[in-house]
């Protein structure tokens, strides 16, 4: 299986530029022929099927994605799940409960493009019917996190991300994928790098050192804004090299509630404390009653 060119390598990743960042410009209609493609790898059909982000019924949701799983009958099931949400998914399998929406709080669950884990709660269980090997490829959602805002010590990628949270969360519902390719197409190469085309990396990877080469079909579940850039990848059988690979499965430092103080309330603080402080001081000593008292004691003084 060829591995990346040598001078993408030296990089320690592959940025696979022609490889698109998103599943590309096309309206999404409803039909499977929207959100379903299959790619040939190595006499392999790999399937790959995208979800829409919190969408549990419908095109492109949770049960339909399990309903495609029984119908091709897959030998092997890769989900974009890492270990830890997996657990989660089982213990609400074996406890007989559905998983929650996620918070909006909890940004990375919440946005498009984020980590997923109750849709994927039916495919767990449709990969289980038919006996099929289920494989996680995903990081693990500490590592996503922290490598997406990482990038937000870039002024721009900051703006660009916080202008995109609120928008994410308010359109959770869209209709067409074209909405959402715009929604997404508003953040920076940064951001977009950190979020899709790092993890479609990764993914890539996973899938082709794993593919059993004997196997007829395999699926791929994954979120729909990762479904084309990850074709494209396996298609053209990309993989990485062990330090491209460490350097993609590692987790920069923890970037929690203390760096989103330091990097966008703190500096907002300090701002406001300075324009309140300029504040008083034109109100108490150039315009306001004691306007000019200094300057009078001075002249008696000096008198």
């Amino acid at each position: 299986m060829p591995h990346a060119p040598a001078d993408v390598r030296n990089r320690g990743y592959l940025e696979a530029k022609e490889a698109p960042a998103t599943t590309g410009q096309f309206l999404w209609t409803g039909t499977r022929d929207d959100h379903v493609i299959t790619v040939d790898v190595h006499g392999t059909r790999v399937h790959l099927y995208g979800l829409m982000h919190q969408r549990m019924e419908g095109a492109a949701s949770a049960q339909d994605a399990a309903e495609y799983l029984r119908q091709v009958k897959p030998q092997q099931v890769f989900l974009e799940l890492c270990k830890y949400r997996y657990v989660e998914i089982i213990n609400a399998i074996l406890q007989n409960k559905e998983l929650p929406v996620p918070h909006r709080l909890r940004v990375f669950r919440a946005i498009h493009g984020g980590t997923m884990v109750r849709e994927f709660h039916a495919s767990v269980i449709a990969a289980k019917e038919i006996g099929a090997s289920l494989f996680l490829v995903d990081r693990t959602q500490q590592a996503v996190k922290n490598r997406c805002l990482f990038t937000m010590w870039d002024n721009e990628s900051g703006r660009s991300f916080m202008n995109y949270m609120p928008l994410s969360l308010v359109n959770r519902r869209v209709i067409t994928y074209q909405e959402l390719h715009d929604l997404v197409s508003t953040l920076t190469p940064r951001i977009i790098h950190a979020l899709f085309q790092e993890r479609n990396l990764y993914m890539a990877h996973q899938i082709l050192t794993q593919i059993d080469k004997e196997a007829r079909d395999v699926v791929v579940v994954c979120g729909l804004m990762q479904l084309r850039g990850l074709a494209w990848l396996l298609k053209h059988n990309h993989t990485l090299d062990s330090r491209g690979l460490a350097i993609l499965a590692a987790s920069p430092p923890p970037q929690g509630p203390a760096f989103l103080f330091f990097r966008f309330f703190l500096p907002y603080l300090g701002v406001g404390v300075l324009l309140v402080g300029v504040s008083w001081v034109l109100t108490n000593r150039l315009v306001g009653p004691n306007a000019g008292r200094l300057t009078d004691i001075r002249r008696a003084r000096n008198a």
